[in-house]
């Protein structure tokens, strides 16, 4: 239940974060931080990789880390230009 209430609530700021436009600039950089969020709740809890060695943990924070950086440099070079 309280992953479900986490994943809940982070919804609602990725909503929070569409709607208001506080930082328009970044925006798309706060969603996607909170969407990362979310992808490591739903994999750990829902697809058991607590269950799992910490090298197959570690091998997928890893990976899930690198593509969120090449989407955010990605992002920040279109910012730019």
């Amino acid at each position: 239940m309280f992953v479900w209430g986490a994943l809940v609530l982070l919804l609602g700021a990725t909503v929070a974060v569409a709607h208001l436009h506080l930082l328009a600039k970044y925006s798309v950089l706060a969603a996607l931080f909170i969407a990362s969020i979310k992808a490591g709740l739903v994999v750990t809890f829902f697809m058991h990789l607590v269950h799992e060695e910490a090298r197959l943990k570690l091998m997928l924070l890893l990976a899930v880390s690198i593509f969120t950086l090449i989407i955010a440099v990605t992002f920040i070079d279109i910012w730019y230009r």
